[in-house]
């Protein structure tokens, strides 16, 4: 009888180390408030690439020893990232109705955009300087959801695609795991296509971190075991890829594994560092679309050969903020 006694102790013992060690674990979640965060940091880094993308110093020994040029891809890889995991979680919420959901999110995405269209068409006519002599858009282009050639909405089309390709990827009877693993598919065969097809720049490749933050939204709680591992091969794969970009010059294949790789590294230091990010942050990130596009007439308005590139920047910063703040009660009744 004492010894079923001991046995018994022990297994309780032994239940209550593993019990304490998971709760020990670095935990992988993402809040509300990193998560914008992200978003927010993501959003200005690729204002700043716009802004910089004006001048000289974008293509100096300065700009490409920081790695200023990879700054919007990296950023964008951020944010395709945080766009699956938040995703993710959405649709887990949802019991039906998905159809609904998707045209709320069309609708989301599509209203701002037409608004910073009219914004474009009504700066190309009334602000004829020399920056902007040579774009170009007439109003049926808004059909084609394109903007002027130099500035590329090829991020808009690219996450708008992404979010109606999952939600009605998850209107099918297929197990959780198997629509991960067909989004996964998806993108690697357009990622092959755009490759084969030889589409100007890498950009494409940062669009693999969608299906990534799904996967991880999904895996979170297996990667906790793998954390460090995860974390030496981020580090690992990212100081390569500064190497051969700052020694060679040159855009080496380890590129896609770079961008799915860099918003991986930064989600694991965050599970590991307290955060407490700012609000205005985490405003821009709640409204990074707004930004982003809001940004495109604002750009064309103000005439980056008269300033200095950093007051250019700040100018693209602050009245696309203005415009956001006076855009928001309109979102809100969308």
């Amino acid at each position: 009888m004492n010894i079923k006694k001991t046995v018994t102790k022990i297994s309780q013992c032994a239940h209550s180390v593993r019990l304490l060690h998971s709760a020990d674990l670095p935990k992988l979640d993402i809040s509300f408030e990193a998560g914008y965060a992200l978003r927010g940091i993501a959003m200005l880094m690729i204002m700043f690439i716009h802004s910089i993308n004006e001048y000289a110093i974008y293509t100096s020994e300065l700009s490409t020893t920081l790695l200023v040029p990879q700054y919007g891809q990296l950023s964008c890889s951020i944010f395709f990232f945080m766009s699956g995991y938040g995703l993710y979680f959405s649709l887990s919420k949802q019991r039906g109705a998905l159809l609904s959901y998707l045209w709320l999110h069309v609708k989301k995405l599509l209203f701002p955009f037409f608004l910073a269209f009219i914004g474009v068409l009504l700066v190309l006519h009334i602000f004829k300087n020399a920056d902007n002599a040579i774009y170009s858009i007439k109003p049926w282009n808004i059909l084609t959801l394109t903007m002027p050639e130099g500035t590329d909405m090829w991020f808009f089309k690219v996450i708008l695609i992404d979010y109606v390709a999952t939600i009605l990827l998850f209107m099918l009877p297929l197990k959780l795991t198997n629509r991960i693993g067909a989004l996964f598919c998806l993108h690697a065969l357009a990622i092959v296509l755009c490759y084969l097809l030889n589409v100007p720049g890498c950009w494409f490749f940062s669009n693999l971190a969608f299906p990534l933050g799904m996967y991880f939204a999904h895996y979170k709680g297996h990667l906790v075991q793998a954390r460090n591992t995860l974390l030496l091969a981020c580090l690992f794969s990212l100081v390569i890829y500064y190497t051969i970009v700052t020694l060679y010059h040159t855009n080496a294949p380890l590129e896609i594994f770079v961008n799915t790789m860099c918003p991986l590294l930064i989600v694991l230091l965050m599970s590991k560092i307290p955060l407490s990010p700012p609000r205005w942050l985490q405003y821009i990130g709640k409204n990074s679309l707004s930004f982003y596009l809001f940004n495109v007439p604002i750009m064309l308005a103000i005439p980056a050969s008269s300033m200095h590139w950093v007051t250019y920047f700040i100018l693209n910063l602050v009245i696309t903020w203005i415009a956001t703040i006076l855009y928001t009660p309109l979102q809100r009744k969308i």
